[in-house]
């Protein structure tokens, strides 16, 4: 799978902004392992359920799985990420588990999506720790980033391939290319 274009937010900082794009060269061809999902065209309330998808470790400081796992979890309100301060910023949503237990998405997790409802809420971002009832995780909001996420899936100057930043959250954009 080769990568045409490659697009970073312009505002992006170490967690701020935590979306990027990608243009792949070829028309991916669907099947059983490879399908399309749709963008939301508005916020997940708090209260919504959901699932993360991810390739990373179970628990924190722990081995990564073989196989992508995923972990029910619920959007919370904006409050109650307020442990992490003026760090949760517009563009954010806050996240945790659905039960009384730890699941959470863990390192290795970051750029996975959030799927509610069969649609791609947010991405993966940052978290203090995996499944810490005062920490929930923080994810992308990918509503916030529609307007962006239209204007610029075809960039006229992409950022060249070994300029990407690591740690930036790739959100994958298939276009028909001959």
């Amino acid at each position: 799978m080769q990568v045409k274009h490659v697009r970073a937010h312009s505002q992006y900082e170490h967690l701020g902004y935590d979306i990027g794009l990608m243009v792949l060269a070829k028309k991916l061809s669907y099947n059983n392992a490879v399908a399309s999902i749709k963008i939301p065209q508005e916020e997940p309330p708090a209260g919504k359920q959901c699932v993360a998808l991810g390739w990373g470790a179970i628990i924190q400081f722990g081995p990564c799985p073989n196989e992508i796992v995923n972990v029910d979890l619920i959007v919370r309100d904006r409050s109650a990420c307020a442990a992490y301060g003026s760090v949760f910023i517009k563009g954010m949503l806050c996240v945790s588990h659905s039960r009384d237990d730890d699941s959470d998405s863990c390192e290795g997790d970051s750029g996975g999506p959030l799927i509610c409802d069969e649609k791609v809420y947010g991405i993966v971002s940052f978290g203090s720790g995996c499944g810490e009832p005062q920490y929930p995780g923080v994810y992308t909001s990918v509503y916030t980033f529609l307007k962006w996420i239209n204007k610029n899936w075809c960039p006229p100057n992409p950022v060249p391939l070994p300029a990407i930043i690591l740690g930036l959250v790739l959100l994958l954009v298939i276009v028909n290319q001959p």
